[in-house]
């Protein structure tokens, strides 16, 4: 009998994986929505953008730091748990904030802490997002799904700074809370609809005894050391650590502060520019070059990625028109998920399914202390040389940047291997790196 399901529903993305993402989806969206509300709350209450920059370097500083600490956990216990335990905390912290503003009480400290809360919830979640695909569908499937994924993140980032904008503009702050508790309700009542995934005995997590045969700490430096001996992925770990030194705060903190005080334009236009970089996400998961079909092979997709964030940073600092400079944020959407598709994609069917979890955990963990690195810079640099001269210099060091990526150790081996020769390459090609890859511990 032929398959008459819609395409959005074949079986290369089955039900229970559908309703996972579509979790993620209202996750993005909520935060996103609550991103903007805070540093709209925050620089209307203090005035201060070097106060919310620190704000914001804390809470990346949670992201990345539970990485690596949490991420061996989604090896041990069904991702699926975690991410349901993840969202129904994560509704109680954006009702504690939620409650802040109900009393019309400004205070930097809670709110911080609650920042740091959902950041680290966040940190937690993120690599199970990516490396649970490969549970629900097989190897050849794996492509789709990161391509499914990366249209309903890029949708999320349309829709959360679009929602954010009317309602700060329209109803004030507490609105655009409430939505965001609303619609991260919504994702813990999705999410906690999925069963756990039974994988095969190879894929297996460790857990009971094996599980706790090593210390946390000890076991966090061998998953460091076992990407370390990885040479692509430490180089690559390295370059995305560079590159949010200069991307995270040009949107976390440059972005609200350019629109608000500096332009001094409603808050519908700080939602516009960035719903203009989630239309650019969405497009580019769309017409992503595909190796198959061009001549444009995946290592050079990810520099010409990152060439366009480059310019979209640069557009800032021109003091372009203000109806011009949402295409530069479409353009720099679309050059993002270039990189985040073919990187994933590869790091995802490269690693041993075993190790899947706490190479994502590690590799972003390093990635995101460049963005609190930066987010702690941020506000010094604008002070020192203003919000223009600040962008261009920034920018210009992302295209530097990607000129590099020629030089990392057997990024053309890997990111030319077609999908089905990509299945655990990285355990054939270094077999030394996971000698050190003990079971993943509980203890600390």
């Amino acid at each position: 009998m032929p398959d008459t399901k819609p395409a959005f529903l074949a079986p290369a993305v089955g039900s229970p994986l559908l309703r996972m993402q579509c979790s993620f989806f209202l996750l993005n969206v909520g935060l996103r929505c609550s991103h903007l509300a805070i540093a709209w709350w925050t620089l209307e209450q203090t005035g201060s953008m070097q106060r919310f920059a620190w704000m914001m370097a804390s809470a990346t500083a949670a992201e990345a730091l539970s990485k690596p600490l949490l991420g061996w956990m989604g090896d041990v216990y069904p991702k699926t748990r975690i991410v349901q335990y993840c969202n129904v905390i994560g509704v109680a912290a954006a009702v504690c904030t939620l409650w802040l503003c109900t009393l019309a009480n400004f205070h930097s400290l809670p709110l911080t802490f609650l920042m740091m809360l959902s950041a680290a919830l966040v940190g937690l979640r993120d690599p199970i997002q990516a490396s649970l695909i490969p549970e629900f569908v097989p190897p050849v499937r794996v492509m789709k799904a990161v391509r499914m994924k990366a249209v309903l993140w890029s949708i999320a980032l349309v829709l959360g700074p679009a929602i954010a904008g009317i309602l700060l503009s329209s109803a004030g702050v507490r609105a655009a809370l409430l939505a965001d508790v609303i619609l991260l309700l919504g994702a813990a009542l999705l999410a906690l609809s999925v069963r756990p995934v039974r994988v095969s005995h190879q894929a297996r997590p460790v857990s009971g005894a094996g599980a706790r045969r090593r210390p946390l700490i000890r076991g966090t430096h061998a998953d460091f050391r076992t990407v370390y001996r990885i040479q692509m992925e430490r180089y690559l770990a390295l370059m995305a650590a560079l590159f949010n030194f200069a991307f995270v705060p040009f949107f976390a903190v440059m972005v609200p502060f350019y629109v608000k005080d500096v332009m001094h334009f409603p808050a519908w236009y700080a939602g516009l520019v960035d719903a203009c970089f989630g239309v650019g996400v969405l497009l580019g998961s769309r017409v992503a070059p595909s190796p198959k079909s061009t001549r444009l092979p995946r290592d050079r997709v990810v520099m010409l990625g990152f060439m366009m964030v480059g310019v979209n940073i640069i557009a800032l600092g021109l003091k372009l028109p203000a109806a011009a400079l949402p295409a530069f944020f479409l353009f720099g959407g679309a050059g993002l998920v270039w990189v985040r598709m073919n990187t994933g994609i590869v790091r995802t069917l490269a690693t041993p399914a075993h190790f899947r979890n706490r190479m994502m955990a590690t590799v972003y963990f390093v990635a995101e202390c460049g963005g609190a690195a930066g987010n702690a810079c941020i506000g010094p640099a604008i002070a020192l040389l203003g919000v223009f001269p600040t962008a261009i210099v920034a920018g210009t060091y992302v295209v530097l940047l990607a000129c590099l990526l020629r030089r990392v150790p057997n990024i053309r081996l890997f990111m030319r291997m077609p999908d089905d020769a990509l299945e655990g390459t990285y355990a054939k090609i270094y077999p030394r790196a996971f000698e050190s890859a003990e079971p993943p511990g509980r203890g600390g």
